[in-house]
């Protein structure tokens, strides 16, 4: 028998570099690999004892096959003997060595640790600089200690199998970097308490901060979601309502659980189903946008007016979905509707009245009149368009018309009403009675006047 270091290199020669089913002449390495395998199928730990004969004596092995932190596509292997303990130096070290993982090694009997190249690379120290169990914690950022311990803690009882933690860890250079921590009890005392934890650390800092990045924006995407004053909903490329917001429930007037699922073609009225399915829904597919109008039917039977503008968007997982924004235009177009109303009403008024109307700029050049006042005066309304009021008042007149009309568009007053001449295009001079109102915008600038006449 040779020393421990040539059994070590011996062992080496033989076996790395092989794909463990092909070690066939060993017992112990086809159960290794039984055991990998039910490892990478329920992605569960495995554990299992092997005794052997070693140089005439009777040897117990505990051997646990973990999963590596790195990556799913390798185990950890742990081997223990009773009287010495080590950790099996195979392909699964040089794959941690390569992808950047740092190993620990924690004896909880004498609060020692341990801690590869690797590790010291990432975080800065040497092997001197942290030596016990209390240098380790002392390093955990103070908002993940308690967290971190706590899971610990479960662990050494044996309420979980393995260690699995996200901390923030504190550089040498002062900075603290995002790390995964997994770990697991490697030994047992014969009284089942824990003697020994190993594990690796993998650094996951850019990844961490991209998801923390990603926490931030949905938040303020909940804010802006959730306190909207305008409706705001997603759905998936078939119409159906995968979530919106408190605001939408309020003017559909259906409850959260009630919009959830359902189909927005089921929320239109009847005879425009068709065309949401063929002009909105079956183009959405291929376009990123869509905008337009579109009515509702509200929980209370009313119907709601839409003003939409909607984007079409790719989940991390690839699939499409759309997200919906609009207004509730309901009101203007019930405020539109009784305006046409109104000035189909006024239209019917001015062009059937018997008085004399018109609709006149604050410079006095006409916008319209009505029949009646080309009678009354005998000009066409071409005639009228090609005239102001001053040039048909008969002049002595004029002065006095345009002081009581300045006092009008000054805001001084309303309305006035005078009698006054005017020359009716035969040339004759007519008395006629002019009232005249003022329309004016939201600043209470004049916008035209309404004046009207009687003979």
């Amino acid at each position: 028998m040779g020393t421990k270091k040539e059994d070590e290199e011996q062992g080496r020669a033989l076996y790395l570099g092989l794909n463990a089913s092909d070690i066939n002449n060993d017992a112990i390495i086809r159960e290794c690999v039984a055991s990998i395998r039910k490892l990478f199928e329920l992605g569960e730990p495995q554990f299992f004892e092997y005794n052997i004969t070693l140089h005439g004596k009777a040897v117990k092995f505990q051997i646990k096959i973990i999963p590596a932190s790195y990556s799913d596509e390798f185990a950890l292997v742990v081997v223990e003997k009773t009287d010495v303990k080590e950790i099996v130096d195979d392909r699964w070290s040089l794959a941690l060595d390569a992808v950047g993982d740092g190993i620990w090694d924690v004896n909880l009997q004498t609060n020692r640790i341990f801690f590869s190249p690797k590790w010291e690379e990432i975080f800065g120290y040497s092997q001197k600089e942290i030596v016990t169990i209390d240098d380790w914690g002392a390093k955990i950022h103070p908002d993940d200690l308690i967290a971190s311990a706590g899971i610990m803690k479960d662990l050494l009882a044996g309420k979980i199998p393995i260690y699995t933690s996200e901390v923030r860890y504190r550089c040498k250079d002062g900075s603290y970097r995002w790390i995964l921590s997994r770990g697991v009890v490697a030994t047992y005392s014969e009284d089942g308490k824990p003697l020994r934890f190993i594990g690796t650390h993998k650094d996951i800092h850019e990844r961490k901060l991209q998801d923390l990045v990603h926490i931030e924006d949905k938040m303020r995407y909940k804010i802006i979601f959730d306190n909207s004053l305008g409706i705001i909903c997603t759905h998936d490329l078939q119409g159906n309502i995968l979530n919106i917001n408190p605001y939408a429930t309020s003017v559909f007037q259906y409850t959260y659980d009630e919009l959830i699922g359902k189909n927005i073609v089921d929320l239109v009225p009847a005879k425009i189903k068709n065309e949401v399915q063929s002009q909105y829904l079956d183009l959405i597919k291929t376009n990123p946008t869509a905008e337009g109008e579109l009515s509702i039917v509200a929980g209370d039977g009313s119907i709601k007016h839409l003003l939409y503008k909607n984007y079409l968007f790719n989940n991390p997982d690839g699939e499409q979905y759309v997200i919906a924004f609009a207004q509730d235009i309901t009101e203007r177009i019930h405020t539109e509707a009784e305006l046409r109303a109104s000035e189909k009403t006024f239209a019917t008024y001015f062009n059937l009245s018997g008085t004399g109307m018109a609709v006149v700029s604050p410079q006095g050049k006409w916008n319209a009149v009505n029949d009646a006042l080309c009678k009354m005066l005998g000009y066409t309304r071409q005639e009228f368009y090609e005239l102001t009021f001053q040039d048909i008042t008969y002049p002595e007149d004029l002065d006095r018309d345009l002081d009581l009309m300045q006092k009008v568009l000054n805001n001084q007053a309303d309305n006035y009403s005078i009698e006054k001449r005017y020359i009716t295009k035969n040339g004759k001079v007519t008395w006629m009675l002019l009232t005249t109102s003022v329309v004016r915008d939201a600043a209470m600038q004049p916008l035209f006047l309404y004046p009207s006449w009687w003979i």
